[in-house]
């Protein structure tokens, strides 16, 4: 999988993310088993928040790697599908789809908060918001190989994520 291909294919997943957002969000508790609560009215498909917290008591962000896990049974899955036996997903093309997917994403991310006027650190302390993000449930419909002779693949999605964020406090580790 190439690389401007995997930034396409993120940009699809992305926005398929958030179009169902509306309907998914009525089945959630209302507050989470760690004692935080759901925000309403937000862009995305939830958002919780611990109660009394102040996102903008936060003037920096430090950026942790991004963990990317496939949906269950996606290879398998996939591999069954596949007609030809050199377009089948091995254990080391999952691992470099994870590894390529993480390094997008924390690129993409980090453009995105600076372009947003947010000063990135490496580590937490007062002002700092630590974001944990990872990708999980990931389904790509057509990865590409890039192997030779290979031919184009259509598909008329890129796939589908679920992309879950853990926001802490720098200073004091405790979760947002």
């Amino acid at each position: 999988m190439n690389l401007r291909s995997l930034h396409h294919a993120l940009m699809g997943i992305y926005l398929a993310a958030f179009a169902s957002a509306i309907t998914w969000a009525d089945s959630l508790p209302t507050t989470s088993h760690d004692g935080l609560e759901l925000q309403h009215d937000t862009k995305l498909k939830a958002v919780y928040l611990k109660p009394g917290a102040d996102l903008s008591e936060y003037n920096k962000v430090a950026l942790l790697d991004c963990s990317v896990a496939f949906k269950k049974h996606w290879r398998r899955d996939y591999n069954e599908e596949t007609v030809n036996l050199s377009d089948r997903i091995s254990d080391k093309d999952m691992a470099g789809m994870r590894d390529q997917v993480a390094k997008e994403f924390n690129a993409v991310f980090t453009e995105v908060l600076t372009e947003g006027g947010h000063e990135l650190v490496t580590e937490g302390g007062t002002g700092v918001l630590v974001v944990q993000p990872s990708i999980v449930d990931l389904d790509v419909t057509a990865p590409d190989k890039m192997s030779p002779g290979s031919e184009y693949k259509f598909a008329a999605d890129a796939g589908e994520m679920t992309l879950y964020m853990q926001l802490y406090d720098g200073r004091t580790g405790d979760l947002i």
